[in-house]
Parts: C-alpha cells; structure tokens; sequence
C-alpha cells in the first residue's frame, strides 16, 4: 500500500496500469524483473512558492495597477477605454502566449534557434503538473515558469498604449498588441534570455526586461504615437490629468508588483533575489527623490506629487535590467541618473520634437531601460558592488550593452512601422475621426463612461461627465457667491435650464460636456456650500 501511494505520486494515471501490471507478472515470475519508474527530479517548493507569489505581484503591476495609473492621467472622456484597453490586451496576449508565445520563446528552434524558438510546447504541449524545469540549482514545475513569463508578456504590450490614448482606435491597439508581442517582444525575449539565442550566447546582460519590456514597448509606441498623429489641440492646448488620485494609487501597485517583476527573474528564493528586491526598492525610492529634486529646483520649491509618481516609475525602469548584477549604491546610482535622463527626455526633449507621446511610455519605459542597460556594463563590476566574476571587464560589457540596445531599438523601429503599416490598411485607418476624438472614445467605442451622475443607463446625448460635472459645481459655487454678496442666498440646488445663470455660465466658458447638446431638458445640479470654509474658485 505504501509503495502504490509514493507511484501515484511521481507516475502519470496512464502508466500506472501498465506499471503495476508488470510488478504483478514479476511477483509471480522471477524472469521479469520489476519495472523501476521514471527518475521525476524532486520540486524546490520555496522556490516555487516565490515564484508563483510573484506571478501575483507582475499581474498587480498590469491589472490594476498599469491601468489605474494610465486611467488618471487620461481626460475623464477617456478613462474607461484606457482601463478596457489594458484588460483586454492581457486576455489577448496570454491566449497567444499559451497558445504559441512560450514555446516561440523558451525552446530550441533548431537553426534559427540563435533569433527565434521552435513549436514543441505549442499549446502547452506536454506541460502537466510534473512536468518540471530544470537548471543548476532550478527545479520547478515548467507550469509555474510559464505563467510567471507569461506576466511580462502580458506587461510589455499594456504600457505600450500609454504612447497613443485618447485617439488611436480600440481595435488597431489590440491588433497591434497582439501582432506587437509574437513579432517584437518573443524574438528579442529569446535572443536574450533562452539558451541559444544570440544575445545570451554574446554576453548581453537583461536582468528582468530592460530590453525585452520596457525599450520594445516604449519604442514600438513611440513609432505608433508618430504615425497616428497628435491629439486634436495638441500642443497649443494643456491636456491635465482628470484623477492624480488615481495616479498616486496605481504608482503604489507599480511600485509594489516591481517587487515580484525583479524578485521572481532568477527562478529561486535565495540571496540573488534578495538583492534584486533591495535594489528595486532602492532605485526607486532615490528615483521618485531625484524627480521630485528637479522640480523643486526648477519650479521655485513646489514639486507635485505626479513628478514623484514618475520619478519612481523612472528608477524602476532604470533598475529593471540591473537588479540582479549591482549592489545597493550602484542601484541609488542608477535611480537617480534614470530619474535625470527620463526627466529630460518626457519633459524637454519631447517638447522640442513635437512628440504627443501622451503617457511617455518611451520617455520613462524604454528610457529607463535603455539608460540601466547602459550602466550594467558599468555599476556590475565586483568592484562596485556586482556579483564576483573573474571575467568582467567593464570597457568590453559596455560595448556589448550598447549593442544590446542599438538591436533593439533599430529592430522595434522597424517591425513596429511594418505592423503599423499593414493594420492601418486592413483597420481602415490607425486614428478615430476628429468628432470621436472630440466626443471621446468612452462615449463614441464603448458606448459608456466612467463617471455617471445620477443616470442608470447612459445615453451619450444626455450624459454628464466628470469634467463638466465638477465645473458645473465650481461655476454654480462661483455665481452663488455673487448672489450671496448681492443679499441673496439663492436656492440649495439650482435647475440647469436652457436659460439659466449656469448654463450661460457654462457655455461660455466652454466646460459644457460633449455629449450636453442645447436641446437638453434640465438637469438637477448641486453646488457647494457657500459657507466660509467653501473653497473660493476665480
């Protein structure tokens, strides 16, 4: 009984049969010798555990948090087409990468093993709950590495559509995710971190997607936000963020999911990861610190707290391809010089060229990337801190850094403007027509919005949206005021009529919502409290 329950463990239901079967033939026959199962090498459950812990904290980064933290920045119009888009694309990639992503990725492709992977786990062919990974000092199941590479697979497109919110249209963004992840983010994922594929072979150093993420996704957007244009207004008109409370608390879960995004990367829970965990956090404090500097310098002494949101983003994305192979200062380092130069290039460099790269997915993502490639070769010697190598030689690995990026940005450039190319011809167009984008693409694709006052069923010729609700409420606040200072206090709740102070109000200043036409019945509209703690709004 004993020897039965320790088979079932390790053998397949299939071979069990046949396997206790021929142990009953040798017990009756000394001729045939008893069947010995299959060696099945013994699973490192701590590091499995960590592993599939930090599966959890990648997916915080997508869902919610990249979605969340894109969504404020948006206009309120915008919100939930930001928020669907981020969904949608993860349900997308993860079908393609089941389906044939991981096996492109993580498997030998023969000859042309050294730039793409071959079809054997095509469909997760073979995988079970014993089918195991194993390296020197591995051993897990290939299930748990799967979906663990799987969430940045899931990642890298998502940031991608921060380049182009608010007028690239739903459908072509989620083909070109799609077509983004098996042509751009699979090649280069396997050129650098699969046995065979060129990068590793050379020497090239990516810790946890410096290249593979965030320079592919924050290139191929830069290319998208060029060839689909700026936003209407653009740049003659300020676009604000609609919610920074939104902001701050997706910067919280990027923050966070970042953990398990460096941590999980060398597939054990042991001293490595304990690095890369300090070293993340670090970067990203110093590079939230060293944003937050900047502005204090150049904006008189008042830093916001979206410069501090994006300063942390900054030195995470500087940390990503470094967490593992530096030490604690070099990670300080590296956070406040990816803050410097992200700085530079979302804020100064962008306004210079002319880029409405909305979200700068390229100007923080792949900056940073890019930047922490760099100093790999650098800040990765043992001298500074690096793990202890014999064979580092800090002129020759910045060398082959360098080349690591120049590939990679050269081949996004190109791939991305290919798939472009063909989506715009076969989508009828890369960009939402000028009213759509005018309307906004919660109301004109979704048919919904993100905020409804008071109507149980959206109609976008009646609807009242978040901007011109909360101006309402200040216009309204601002003429009960003036009626105060007049000798009259006026009513509590004042009708938005066709003729009324408010409208008027409203319709001058042009904070009417897009979808409020003239012919609107009223509608009920609350203004502040004119008491002397009421805020007093110009």
């Amino acid at each position: 009984m004993g020897m039965a329950a320790s088979l079932s463990r390790v053998i397949p239901s299939q071979a069990r049969v046949l396997c206790f079967a021929s142990a009953a033939m040798a017990t009756g026959s000394g001729d045939v010798p008893p069947v010995v199962p299959p060696a099945v090498p013994p699973v490192d459950a701590g590091a499995t555990a960590w592993v599939l812990a930090c599966t959890g904290f990648v997916l915080i980064m997508s869902l919610p948090g990249l979605a969340i933290f894109y969504g404020g920045f948006v206009r309120s119009k915008n919100v939930l087409s930001v928020l669907a888009q981020c969904f949608a694309i993860t349900a997308i990639t993860t079908v393609l990468w089941m389906f044939i992503g991981y096996s492109l990725t993580f498997t030998d492709g023969g000859v042309m093993n050294p730039f793409i992977g071959g079809l054997s786990r095509v469909f997760m062919a073979g995988v079970t709950g014993e089918t195991m990974l194993t390296r020197p000092g591995i051993s897990i199941p290939l299930a748990a590495d799967a979906v663990y590479q799987g969430s940045y697979a899931f990642l890298a497109p998502a940031i991608l559509v921060g380049s182009v919110v608010e007028r690239m249209r739903t459908k072509a963004v989620l083909w070109f995710a799609g077509l983004f992840l098996l042509f751009v983010y699979v090649p280069i994922a396997h050129m650098l971190w699969c046995e065979g594929g060129w990068m590793m072979q050379w020497g090239i150093l990516d810790w946890a997607g410096g290249l593979v993420v965030g320079t592919t996704a924050g290139v191929a957007g830069l290319v998208a936000c060029i060839m689909v244009g700026p936003r209407v207004g653009y740049p003659e008109k300020t676009f604000r963020p609609h919610n920074t409370t939104l902001i701050v608390i997706g910067t919280g879960m990027l923050w966070t999911g970042w953990i398990g995004f460096e941590g999980g990367t060398g597939l054990r829970a042991d001293g490595v990861a304990s690095m890369a965990v300090i070293t993340t956090h670090t970067a990203a404090a110093f590079g939230a610190l060293g944003w937050t500097g900047i502005e204090w310098l150049l904006h008189h002494g008042r830093p916001s707290i979206i410069g501090f949101c994006a300063g942390a983003v900054a030195g995470l994305a500087a940390i990503t391809p470094a967490a593992g192979y530096v030490g604690v200062m070099a990670a300080a380092a590296i956070g406040i010089l990816g803050a410097v130069i992200c700085y530079w290039m979302a804020v100064w460099v962008k306004s210079k060229l002319g880029w409405d790269e909305t979200l700068d997915a390229f100007g923080v993502h792949a900056t940073g990337g890019m930047v922490g490639t760099i100093l790999v070769g650098v800040l990765g010697a043992p001298e500074l801190g690096g793990p202890r190598s014999d064979t580092f030689d800090v002129k020759e690995q910045l060398g082959k850094q360098t080349v690591g990026v120049l590939f990679t940005v050269a081949y996004t450039v190109a791939v991305s403007y290919l798939l472009l190319k063909t989506i715009g011809y076969f989508a009828g167009g890369l960009r939402v027509d000028p009213e759509v984008e005018r309307r906004g693409l919660d109301v004109a694709e979704l048919n919904d919005g993100a905020y409804m006052f008071g109507m149980h069923n959206w109609d976008p010729e009646a609807a009242f949206v978040a901007d011109a609700a909360t101006r309402a409420a200040w216009v309204a606040d601002r003429i009960a005021r003036e009626q105060v200072a007049a000798g009259d206090a006026g009513p509590r709740f004042r009708t938005l009529g066709r003729t009324s102070s408010l409208r008027r109000a409203l319709m001058s200043e042009g904070s009417m919502s897009p979808g409020l036409p003239a012919e609107t019945g009223s509608l009920q509209v609350p203004h502040l409290d004119v008491g002397a703690a009421a805020p007093v709004v110009a």
